[in-house]
């Protein structure tokens, strides 16, 4: 019941128009004209990684200020009191750095799995729904509060894998 009221409050396309906004911002603040492009366009830009230094520069400024913003409103209010717009605005910085660092962005299912995590509640996700991924969300809002932040795999190889697929959004 918890995973269907916060599917009901979480707007996915909401979140897909401020990520779309954020990422023309950053077009923008290049020089470019992100007005002539299609969303398309847009996100093929963002998805080719290391090939823009400018534009890593950008990006590293911009998702620094976006987290240290949402980190002082998280540490006001406390992890477990997150509201929609803490989810939203942590989705929109993940959703970023996914992209430029791995090529894709979170599915709904992701983003209310790991809100629903982040607020210490259980999820139960099948397999093949990018379990990996998920654990960013909850990992990088409990970092924000303050919090110890942990994330427990059953096995070594998990431990491998997980911590090289997630790495990248982190740096």
């Amino acid at each position: 019941s918890d995973l269907i009221a916060l599917q009901a409050q979480i707007n996915q396309p909401y979140i897909e128009r401020e990520q779309m906004q954020e990422l023309r911002a950053i077009l923008e603040e290049l020089g470019r004209k992100p007005g002539t492009l299609t969303n398309k366009q847009v996100l093929d830009i963002f998805s080719k990684k290391g090939e823009d230094a400018k534009l890593d520069a950008v990006l590293a400024r911009r998702l620094g200020a976006r987290t240290t913003d949402l980190q002082k409103r998280i540490q006001e209010k406390g992890v477990e009191n997150i509201s929609e717009r803490e989810i939203i605005d942590a989705t929109v910085s993940i959703n970023v750095a996914l992209l430029r660092k791995k090529g894709f962005t979170y599915r709904a299912l992701q983003t209310v799995s790991g809100a629903l995590l982040a607020q210490g509640k259980v999820a139960n996700i099948e397999t093949g729904q990018g379990k990996t991924e998920i654990y960013i969300l909850p990992l990088y809002l409990n970092a924000l509060s303050g919090d110890p932040a942990l994330q427990i795999v059953t096995t070594d190889e998990f431990a491998r894998t997980d911590s090289g697929r997630t790495r990248p959004v982190f740096e």
